[in-house]
């Protein structure tokens, strides 16, 4: 292929590039794997539902009756003042606890005893489904099988001790019972569920009662152990309270620890001889200050009135007043008579006797202010020492009263839990003369009048939803298992190749044997098969429309381009490129072209069989170097005027490759297409042979059928990637046999295209429309008038 052709065509490839697909398309693309997998989808449900059905049809109805307890929030026991008692203390969060309660054994021993369900053969034998009832009949099947091979043989309940039997029937009453709580509430509900609905309402109330009971017994019992408990603890309260006052009398006497008014001897003396050694110092205060000024005035001699007034001895005062009088005598005769005058000298001399009687006077109390001192001093000095005596001995006994103290701490706290104990003594006594439950029935089992399983409309609707699923799952299963080719984005996407049409899948009808004419003796063909006469028969009809499609690819690639040497090739076997490459060469003879279809499948020569089954002379005489010329084997085709050149080979024909690659064949197309302006050859499949890698020396391009949904993707990608030559001139791919109605579950857009059924207007015929019923046309243009008639509303 020359330069220009190639770019041009690479650039006919980008345009048709689709742009990148939008919300609604890929939501189409979602319906339409569902509507392609609607088959897989509704199978899987009705097998499902059918399923279901059949359940319930052998399914054995059962009926549940329900009881409702509620549990107060008060204490069941003792109110908890000590940790020690915290355990007897029924709390909120416990009646989760009282739910397993219910399901425990305890409780079910409790309802078998009293219903007496051992031997109640209602209850031991209760009827079986029919699945059931293949299901055990299995497993007894597998207990012999395994009691033949040596393994212990399973007992029948008649043979079971006692103790088995009861667990055999606890098991069994337990795996038909529910208990629940309602939310977060003190309600439990009790139910339990049987075939027989007087049965499943007596063991519901039983239960019941069952609980009732315990709770009675419970709280008798707990009331019990813990006055027994505290029988033990007073017992042992009251043994420590003696010990402990026992050792602190015997500590106060061994210490000798009197006390007078709540205080210890040593205490009171101490705070007498404080006293006492206070006054002692106010004492000795008073007699020094006295000495003091006494001492003062002595030294000083200084007798003037206020310091002998300080003195308070009557003797010092009389003196003091004689004194005086003589000194206002001499004082009142000096003034008069004058100093010298024998008055005021008498005067002035009785003056200096009375002071020299009052400092002997002062001088005598001095020395008794000295010995008061001294007795005070001492006073004060053996008061402290008795208090130091007095002290040591008081922290002695401190310290031995603080250890007093602890002892009788310890006796007052042993008296103290006596006397709460006591008291808690007398309560649980109280409580165990009138017991009283902390749960009551607030709903009585009563008589179901429906039964609760099976359930019909649940399971029906889970049977739709898991075949549902079930069809989901086959079809994604399906869907990933999908390795063909269904719509042209395929093609552009993964191949990178142009798509030129779809080819809708012919009937069986077009594919019977018909008479065929005697090649040799007319000079003229006429196929066996009505497939490869569409063009000619069916000019209108929508396979002849793509057909059509095909040259007008292979024009506007080549133009104006003549002769034209085109391949038709395929990956396998039997997809349909030689009834193309029939009917493509007889519609672009009809249109006047001089054309000519070559059958260069060498090894499978399926045109030649259907064209000229009774020629002699074809492709393989002429290039093994015989006396024929190639005219001598073209026939023509009276209604269209295409020449065919057959191949006319008879069994296997080895190394056909190296026939298309040979110099003879080159002559020949050489030859040809000087007489012919299009010339098509029938090439074999890619797959099996390289005959198409041979021709791609002299072809001017190639086209490429693959079956639509058959031909794995990756086949064909391999395929192309492993021949390079033949790659680079393929210009168009075509999807044969493909089925119209379901293009469009395929690719949304198709509905507008090849799959709508407005098209039958222009190309109805019966051939073409084979593929599809009127009733499904009818629904088809329906919703089409509707989708139309909303977008022009939309508009």
């Amino acid at each position: 292929m020359n330069e220009p052709t190639q770019s041009m065509f690479d650039g006919e490839r980008s345009v048709s590039q689709l742009p990148a697909t939008s919300p609604s398309e890929e939501a189409a693309k979602v319906f339409g794997i569902l509507k392609r997998q609607k088959r897989r989808i509704v199978y899987a449900v009705l097998i499902s539902t059918g399923l279901a059905v059949v359940y319930l049809a052998q399914a054995v109805t059962r009926y549940t009756s329900t009881a409702a307890v509620l549990i107060d929030s008060k204490l069941a026991g003792l109110s908890a003042t000590t940790p020690m008692e915290e355990t007897l203390i029924f709390e909120t969060g416990a009646v989760d606890s009282q739910v397993l309660l219910l399901q425990s054994d305890r409780m079910a021993e409790r309802v078998i005893q009293h219903l007496d369900l051992t031997h109640n053969q209602s209850f031991l034998q209760p009827p079986t489904s029919v699945i059931g009832a293949i299901f055990g009949g299995v497993r007894r099947g597998v207990g012999k099988f395994a009691t033949l091979l040596g393994a212990n043989p399973a007992l029948e309940y008649d043979a079971m001790p006692p103790d088995l039997q009861r667990n055999v029937v606890v098991e069994q009453l337990q795996d038909d019972l529910k208990v629940t709580r309602n939310a977060r509430t003190y309600v439990l509900t009790i139910a339990y569920t049987s075939y027989d609905p007087g049965l499943a309402r007596t063991i519901a109330a039983a239960y019941a009662a069952a609980y009732l009971e315990d709770q009675l017994e419970s709280r008798f019992e707990t009331s019990r152990r813990a006055s027994a408990w505290l029988e033990d603890r007073i017992q042992e309260v009251k043994r420590k309270a003696d010990a402990a006052e026992r050792i602190a009398q015997d500590f106060r006497v061994r210490n000798r620890l009197t006390e007078a008014s709540g205080r210890l001897i040593n205490e009171q003396a101490l705070t007498d001889i404080n006293a006492q050694l206070s006054q002692a110092r106010n004492d000795l205060n008073v007699v020094k200050s006295k000495y003091d000024r006494l001492k003062q005035i002595v030294e000083s001699q200084a007798y003037d009135g206020s310091s002998l007034d300080a003195l308070s001895s009557p003797i010092i005062s009389s003196l003091r007043a004689k004194y005086l009088d003589a000194f206002k005598m001499n004082s009142d005769i000096s003034a008069r008579l004058g100093p010298q005058h024998e008055s005021a000298v008498r005067a002035r001399k009785e003056m200096n006797e009375y002071a020299k009687v009052m400092f002997q006077e002062v001088s005598r109390l001095l020395e008794s202010y000295q010995s008061e001192v001294q007795i005070a001093s001492g006073r004060v000095a053996s008061l402290e020492q008795a208090i130091e005596q007095t002290r040591t001995a008081s922290d002695v006994d401190s310290v031995a009263m603080g250890k007093l103290k602890t002892l009788e701490n310890e006796t007052l706290t042993y008296k103290n839990i006596y006397t709460i104990y006591l008291q808690k003594a007398q309560d649980l006594i109280q409580q165990q003369s009138i017991p009283i439950s902390n749960a009551r029935v607030i709903a009585d089992a009563e008589l179901p009048t429906r039964s609760s399983s099976p359930k019909t409309l649940l399971i029906l609707l889970v049977s739709v939803f898991l075949g549902g699923i079930g069809g989901g799952c086959w079809a994604m299963v399906r869907e990933f298992r999908e390795r063909g080719f269904r719509v042209s984005s395929q093609i552009r996407d993964e191949l990178g190749l142009d798509f030129t049409c779809y080819l809708p899948r012919l009937t069986e009808d077009a594919f019977l044997q018909r008479a065929a004419l005697d090649t040799e003796r007319t000079g003229t063909f006429k196929s066996t098969l009505k497939a490869l006469d569409i063009t000619i028969e069916d000019a209108t009809s929508q396979f002849s429309e793509s057909l059509r499609s095909i040259r007008l690819a292979v024009d506007y690639h080549f133009g104006m381009k003549r002769p034209l040497k085109l391949g038709v090739i395929s990956v396998f076997p039997n997809e349909g490129k030689s009834t193309i490459a029939k009917n493509l060469a007889s519609l672009i003879a009809r249109q006047g072209e001089s054309v000519l279809l070559m059958d260069c499948d060498l090894r499978n020569p399926q045109l030649t069989r259907s064209l000229t089954p009774t020629a002699r002379i074809g492709l393989l005489e002429t290039l093994n170097g015989s006396d024929y010329a190639a005219e001598d084997a073209i026939v023509h085709e009276e209604s269209s005027g295409l020449a065919f050149f057959p191949a006319c080979a008879r069994g296997r024909v080895p190394a056909t490759g190296d026939l298309l690659s040979s110099p003879a064949m080159a002559r020949l197309v050489q030859e040809l297409q000087q007489k012919y302006s299009y010339i098509i050859f029938d090439l074999a499949p890619l797959g099996p042979v390289k005959d198409a890698s041979a021709a791609a020396t002299f072809l001017d391009a190639f086209h490429l059928v693959i079956e639509w949904g058959a031909t794995p993707r990756g086949a064909v990608a391999d395929a192309l990637a492993t021949d390079p030559a033949v790659a680079a001139r393929v210009v168009g791919v075509t999807l044969s046999k493909v089925e119209l109605d379901k293009l469009e579950l395929f690719e949304a857009h198709s509905m507008y295209g090849y799959a709508s059924s407005y098209n039958y207007r222009y190309y109805h015929t019966p051939l073409a429309a084979a593929s599809e019923t009127p009733r499904i046309r009818s629904w088809r243009d329906r919703m089409r008038e509707i989708l139309q008639w909303r977008g022009k509303a939309a508009n």
